[in-house]
């Protein structure tokens, strides 16, 4: 068609019609494409502290993350780890160059407890002291309350014997012992030169008292128990399968003297004199202290007739690290 033979509104037409036809509804007017709109959406997955986010928004180009503890993150997908436990609003901003769309989730991070054997042995090496505290060690029936006298139950319960907070420094020799354990499953103790003497282990008569450096250890049942000094031993940590309730984990160790906080303890009967095994339940553990239990000193009363406490008497110890 020759242009020049229309008239001159005809071509003027042409050209408007050209002119929108060009025009999409994508196009801003400036040669650029109208963005679609943003559809923004996450998801996640927990694993302990750690949160893993992945990004599933729509038409966007750049992000923004609020964790909800007070970080953030311009990642498209990032990850995250979170200090402690606790509900956390997680908040993505996505955005565009005409608009900004959010989306948000609460998530839940939940109290991650470590293994028995991380909390012992600190992951490789733990060094633990009797607490220096009133009842580190104590006599009693787990029914009660240590040594205040108390019972949790209606019936009574006899309480025997728990240190008191001014023996903490009194029994210095007992108090100053290291139990160290491994997690390769060792487990040493050191006494540190002396050791604490129980007036009815070693003589009712002169009392009791710190030993003295290489001093001789002869008990009133005339047993040498130098094994109650420094030793190497093993240790086995399971999870209690019996029917009692009151601890979930056992500790046993092996070796002569292999006792932990006291030398009567963790065995079922105490004669005074060294053995091979010492068993424990584990009351509680965590970072900053373990509790055991173990059959005590007395045993079963109605057989014993060295120290003739009533029967059902257990033996508790309680630990802390040593401090550095």
């Amino acid at each position: 068609m020759n242009l020049k033979q229309l008239p001159g509104y005809a071509v003027a037409l042409m050209l408007l019609a050209f002119t929108v036809v060009s025009c999409s509804d994508d196009d801003n007017g400036d040669g650029t494409e109208t963005p679609e709109p943003i559809i923004a959406s996450f998801s996640y997955a927990i694993e302990d502290y750690d949160v893993a986010f992945t990004n599933e928004t729509l038409n966007a180009d750049d992000y923004s993350w609020d964790f909800g503890d007070g970080e953030s993150s311009s990642e498209e997908s990032p990850s995250h780890t979170y200090a402690e436990a606790g509900e956390y609003t997680v908040v993505l901003t996505a955005s565009n160059s005409v608009e900004d769309k959010t989306a948000e989730e609460t998530i839940v991070i939940e109290e991650v407890g470590q293994d028995p054997m991380t909390l012992l042995t600190g992951g490789s090496s733990k060094t633990w002291v009797l607490a220096p505290q009133k009842n580190a060690v104590s006599f009693g029936n787990p029914a009660g309350v240590w040594y205040d006298g108390l019972s949790l139950e209606d019936t009574a319960v006899e309480l025997w014997w728990g240190n008191l907070a001014d023996q903490v420094e009194g029994r210095s020799c007992l108090f100053d012992n290291e139990f160290t354990f491994t997690s390769e499953g060792a487990f040493t103790r050191e006494t540190n030169g002396s050791l604490w003497k129980e007036w009815k282990v070693f003589d009712e008569v002169s009392g009791e008292g710190c030993t003295a450096d290489g001093e001789d250890l002869i008990t009133r049942m005339e047993n040498d128990v130098t094994a109650w000094r420094d030793g190497s031993f093993t240790f086995e940590l399971e999870t209690w399968s019996g029917e009692d309730t009151i601890f979930t984990y056992t500790l046993a160790t092996a070796g002569a003297g292999g006792y932990i906080g006291h030398y009567t303890s963790g065995v079922e009967f105490s004669d005074y004199d060294v053995h091979d095994e010492h068993n424990y339940g584990i009351l509680s553990i965590a970072e900053d202290k373990v509790e055991l239990i173990s059959w005590g000193w007395g045993g079963d009363a109605i057989d014993n007739e060295i120290d003739p406490n009533t029967s059902d008497r257990w033996y508790k110890v309680v630990l802390v690290p040593k401090s550095e």
